[in-house]
């Protein structure tokens, strides 16, 4: 059983439904499911062989506390499984010996999950980071590859689920706000351009739109203009720094996205090699007078001419 997730791509959920019957049954096809779910992705070159053997049973202990049995409906066995998940990584949190690599193993079904209470529990787990300086005081391998996990597990959650990131930015802890800015940052960097506008609409911090439409800028995707059109023109009246504000950005992101103008004039293809031909004097073919050496070339205007005396 191979479950294909490409790190690039909002994978569908779907995808892996039809695989979560499996894991109430036979032991070894429990295992098979558990391992794709664990699995480390292809981009990811850490031996994480003892994390993913820790993970995997872990969340196959949990499953089997919330339903020894296989539920019958397709709902309640998706909620089971995403329970375990979260639960997983909320243990991990625990583990002080191996955080980071232990934290990163869990995040992994966030790649290809979605889910309104795994969304949350990302958002806690980096807030839990930051409280304990994790990605200050481990080795930056360790530190790069988490990031990256979590970048993309975010982009892989749906942008409504994640309204808990948006109030992050607004709490009253400064390490929470400071972790929401980060995740913020994460969005940016993988070009969640439909988490981003969703952000914009559900904030009212006017420094943090404004934040937001800058991104958006930076980003300069041509799939946002309709939408930051249409904010401009309600926040018209209501905000107009911001709406002058995300003029400029439609205009700048309209601009990078225009296709070139055919009628512009290019290089020739082949240059000629030298222009040394530019400088050589006219030949005159009827006053018979000699022509001039093909290889001389014009005289300069300020060089004396051969009559006239030196002093």
């Amino acid at each position: 059983m191979e479950l294909e997730t490409g790190m690039g791509v909002e994978v569908n959920t779907n995808c892996i439904k039809p695989a979560l019957s499996l894991l109430w049954g036979d032991e070894e096809n429990m295992l098979t499911v558990a391992k794709i779910l664990y699995r480390s992705p292809r981009e990811v070159p850490l031996a994480l062989e003892g994390e993913q053997n820790w993970a995997v049973q872990t969340f196959l202990t949990f499953l089997q506390q919330e339903a020894p049995q296989k539920p019958k409906d397709n709902l309640r066995r998706w909620e089971v499984v995403t329970s375990a998940i979260t639960r997983t990584i909320i243990q991990a949190e625990s583990n002080s010996s191996s955080l980071l690599l232990s934290l990163m193993v869990t995040l992994f079904p966030a790649l290809y999950v979605a889910d309104p209470k795994l969304a949350e529990t990302l958002c806690q787990a980096l807030v839990m980071l930051y409280h304990k300086e994790a990605f200050f005081l481990s080795p930056k391998p360790q530190v790069y590859w988490l990031e990256w996990t979590f970048r993309h597990a975010l982009l892989t959650q749906h942008p409504q689920d994640l309204t808990v990131l948006w109030q992050l930015l607004d709490a009253d802890d400064p390490i929470a706000r400071e972790a929401a800015r980060c995740a913020l940052q994460w969005l940016r960097a993988v070009h969640a351009t439909t988490h981003l506008l969703f952000g914009l609409y559900y904030v009212k911090n006017h420094a943090l739109r404004m934040n937001v439409v800058s991104m958006l800028e930076e980003i300069a995707e041509p799939q946002v203009l309709m939408a930051l059109a249409r904010l401009h023109r309600e926040t018209a009246e209501t905000d107009w720094p911001l709406s002058r504000r995300i003029a400029r950005a439609v205009h700048i992101i309209a601009q990078q996205n225009a296709t070139p103008n055919p009628l512009t004039l290019l290089r020739p293809a082949d240059p000629p090699d030298s222009f040394a031909d530019l400088l050589h004097p006219a030949i005159s073919g009827t006053d018979g007078g000699k022509e001039a050496s093909r290889t001389e070339l014009l005289r300069s205007a300020i060089e004396p001419s051969g009559n006239e005396k030196t002093p």
